[in-house]
């Protein structure tokens, strides 16, 4: 049985993005461990679309302009 040192580092080298193999082959490493170490492991399935997550550089974006606007009131304050 690997160490849990190994065992990190082995996932941690691998590229981990949800929904590819790389990612199921990190999540193999992980329940094998724990299951040599007595526990019961499930796995839990969830949908992940990639493109779910184009909202938050607008909503950066958005921040930014708003910290933009809001800097030279704060100076001002001073």
């Amino acid at each position: 049985m690997p160490s849990a040192r190994a065992t990190i580092a082995a996932v941690l080298a691998i590229p981990r993005e949800a929904g590819t193999p790389d990612a199921v082959a990190a999540r193999t490493l992980l329940e094998s461990h724990l299951r040599t170490l007595g526990y019961d492991v499930s796995v839990q399935r969830f949908a992940f679309h990639p493109s779910s997550l184009d909202a938050f550089p607008v909503f950066g974006a958005g921040l930014g302009w708003l910290a933009l606007m809001l800097a030279p009131l704060l100076v001002l304050a001073a």
